[in-house]
């Protein structure tokens, strides 16, 4: 059930990155490099393919604190307490180098500071000290806020893939807090199940929610495969690993993903595979020569899983954990010294569930500087919302006439006796003439000036027609229609008219609905050959008999024939065409 709601959320996975800051470098040639930092200073830079010791160097601390690598794995970030023990220094390093970039002396008690996290952009470091969450720019290292948790103090952190959230953990409170980054307030919390835990953040599935996929580790119950929610921050389920198995009662001491497995380290020196999501042990590796596993970290480039132990490290096959090579780090002493590892963010960033499916081989590593895009959900909601209203304004203009034939609109049912054999809903956009039985001066207003035609009125006088002619009779159709409205065959009527779309009806409803009386519609008909047919088929000559061809500004249009160019006719006062003025267009088409 875990990989099922796994597998649902859909989207780019985020980075797996652990605790102590698993993190990697994408100019790692072709495997990469890491870094192994001990308790005691000394800090090395290995071969991710070899372990082949590249740089050492001891560092003058008294304790090593956190180690973290920026993404692109150019400087390593490193928490350090100077020799008199009393003030932490934050450090930048060379990654390829290993040598000292910038120190940082950060006004805070050292023996408070616990963990630090990186940003997932790189721009942003958090410390954890005593009750509070210190932010700090990067890679100025200026202090810039700080948080107030709610318990004795953060003993692991993580951003999430955005980078406005972390997830912080109180092991003595027994507390999993989610704080704003922005507002430096705690948001949420979520209680632990045990007083004796420790918890590993493994990484996030980005889809319809952040999801976060953790462990958690107790001394009496063993490890805790937990899946929470970030928003809200809620528990989703909980598994527990190892009940069946032989070493039940070992001490888990850190975890991480390969592929849809989750690796488990053990004292002693045990690493198991393990699937989720039947909790069944797939495979088992057992580590010689060596006592605590602290750190394992899988790197997908080359399906490897990296385990760093008190004085050794190990390269264990992500198929069945079989030793392909390992080597005692370079100057450690025997005993319990813990070790950091730190690899690039950027390396290590792997599917979190693929599906199911299960890669054996990555034919070539392909590392992104960006991470992959997030849709926001309240964005979604806001463009879905604004598609549905276009989609429903698109319906309604093109089924006016069906609407309205059984709402007792105005506009259609006075007239429906006098349409001649149209039908209700046109296969095409045609077009309709409506004649009024008096025209109150509230009737010319609200066609001329009002909201709902406005948009039509724009359209039609952008494209340098008039909406209203010289004998009173307005026109509302679109711009294409605007000639095949002008030669139509108009009746001979001395009411005023309106010629307009059968898509555009329902606007001309609604600008004289509030209209008195006098807004009746006497007739309502359908103009012959004016159906808008005009933009999917060239245009004829009979189309342009009013019109005719001049250069004006270099452009050729069409303009109608001056009046003055012809002898007047009053035929044409009373509505017809007078004959001399289309003769002239013929003429000069010619």
């Amino acid at each position: 059930m875990v990989l099922a709601e796994l597998r649902r959320q859909q989207g780019e996975p985020g980075v797996l990155i652990g605790v102590l800051a698993s993190v990697v470098a994408p100019f790692l040639k072709p495997a990469g490099r890491m870094a192994a930092l001990t308790d005691e200073g000394k800090l090395t830079v290995l071969d991710l393919s070899s372990l082949e010791a590249l740089q050492t160097r001891d560092l003058e601390v008294t304790e090593a604190g956190s180690l973290v690598v920026a993404p692109g794995g150019d400087h390593l970030y490193m928490f350090a307490f100077t020799q008199d023990g009393m003030f932490a220094d934050l450090e930048i390093l060379c990654f390829e180098q290993v040598s000292l970039i910038q120190v940082a002396n950060i006004d805070i008690d050292a023996s408070w500071v616990h963990c630090m996290a990186l940003s997932p952009d790189g721009a942003q470091l958090a410390v954890s000290f005593r009750r509070r969450v210190h932010f700090i720019m990067a890679p100025a290292l200026e202090d810039f806020d700080d948080s107030i948790i709610n318990g004795y103090h953060a003993t692991s952190m993580k951003y999430t893939p955005l980078g406005d959230k972390i997830v912080t953990l109180c092991s003595k409170d027994r507390l999993m807090q989610l704080l704003c980054v922005e507002t430096c307030s705690v948001l949420s919390q979520v209680p632990l199940n045990s007083i004796d835990s420790t918890l590993k953040l493994l990484g996030y599935a980005v889809g319809h929610q952040e999801t976060l996929v953790c462990c958690e580790f107790s001394a009496r119950e063993g490890c805790n495969f937990r899946l929470l929610a970030v928003d809200p921050f809620a528990v989703i389920q909980d598994v527990v690993l190892l009940q069946d198995s032989p070493d039940a009662d070992c001490k888990v001491t850190c975890c991480a993903f390969v592929h849809e497995y989750l690796a488990i380290g053990c004292i002693p020196a045990k690493v198991h595979l393990l699937d989720p999501a039947s909790s069944a042990v797939k495979a088992s590796a057992s580590l010689t020569d060596t006592e605590h596993i602290f750190e394992l970290e899988f790197v997908p480039s080359c399906q490897l899983i990296v385990a760093a132990c008190n004085n050794a490290m190990y390269l264990l096959s992500a198929k069945d954990l079989a030793i392909v090579h390992w080597i005692r780090l370079p100057g450690f002493l025997p005993g319990v010294h813990r070790v950091h590892l730190a690899i690039d963010p950027l390396l290590i960033s792997s599917v979190l569930i693929q599906s199911g499916i299960t890669t054996e081989q990555v034919i070539q590593p392909v590392l992104f500087e960006e991470p992959a895009a997030y849709r926001d959900s309240e964005l979604l909601r806001m463009q879905a919302d604004s598609q549905w209203a276009d989609d429903v304004e698109f319906l309604i203009g093109r089924d006016t006439a069906s609407r309205s034939a059984g709402s007792g609109s105005r506009l259609l049912l006075e007239s429906s006796a006098q349409d001649e054999g149209s039908s209700l809903v046109p296969s095409k956009d045609a077009l309709f003439m409506a004649e009024f039985s008096r025209c109150p001066q509230e009737l010319l207003d609200a066609l001329r000036t009002g909201l709902p035609l406005k948009a039509c009125r724009m359209g039609l006088e952008a494209e340098g027609h008039n909406f209203e002619l010289t004998n009173g009779t307005m026109v509302f159709t679109h711009a294409r229609q605007y000639l095949a409205a002008m030669t139509a065959q108009l009746p001979q009527t001395k009411k005023i008219c309106v010629i307009f779309s059968e898509s555009l009806e329902y606007l001309v409803e609604e600008s004289i609905q509030h209209i008195g009386m006098g807004a009746w519609v006497k007739s309502r008909r359908r103009l012959d050959n004016a159906e808008a047919v005009a933009q999917d088929e060239p245009e004829t000559r009979e189309s342009h008999k009013e019109f005719h061809l001049v250069v004006t500004r270099t452009f050729l249009h069409y303009q109608p024939a001056p009046l003055d160019s012809v002898t007047q006719s009053t035929t044409e006062a009373h509505g017809g065409d007078n004959p001399r003025r289309k003769q002239a267009g013929i003429a000069d088409e010619l």
